[in-house]
């Protein structure tokens, strides 16, 4: 069993695959028909698991950037990895998407509308020229912490900040 880790640029109906090879080539651009961009449907989802050489048993790790969601192939949601091996940070996003040819002006936020990063033709960041596309992917480093009724999801970097702030919290009020 292996973990591929993909990246899906998806603007419209066309979509940029970005695979992330942790030996050897760091990124490849999924090309299909010598094209970078190609069109979202069923033949891309057999393309993709035949260039990747997904197996049965293999595992995806996805990162999705999109203007609208798209419909996910049902094999490919099904063979997601935990997140223990997800690899996609806001600096490997930046990196694979340095291989695109990304035009215009995009901001990237998460699924709560944080802004991660920008891209594209920096010359005219005008507002109303702005695209904004939603990146949804599992951090590598996330921990779940059951608080009450409701489980929070943070960071090592805000767990360590939070046990900080209790510690002052019970000096303060001694």
């Amino acid at each position: 069993m292996s973990v591929i880790h993909c990246l899906m640029w998806i603007k419209g109906s066309m979509v940029s695959t970005i695979i992330y090879n942790q030996s050897g080539i760091k990124y490849d651009v999924l090309k299909i028909g010598e094209r970078e961009e190609t069109q979202l449907d069923e033949k891309y989802w057999s393309k993709l698991k035949e260039y990747i050489g997904m197996c049965s048993d293999d595992k995806i790790d996805l990162c999705l950037i999109y203007d609208e969601m798209p419909v996910l192939n049902e094999t490919i949601i099904s063979n997601c990895c935990e997140s223990c091996q997800c690899v996609w940070s806001r600096t490997k996003i930046e990196e694979a998407l340095s291989l695109l040819k990304i035009q215009n002006a995009v901001e990237i936020r998460n699924e709560d509308g944080i802004l991660l990063l920008t891209v594209g033709c920096s010359l005219n960041f005008r507002k109303d020229k702005i695209t904004v596309m939603t990146a949804k992917y599992t951090l590598p480093d996330e921990e779940v912490i059951i608080k009450g009724n409701e489980s929070v999801k943070t960071t090592p970097f805000l767990e360590y900040y939070s046990k900080k702030l209790e510690e002052y919290k019970e000096g303060y009020e001694k």
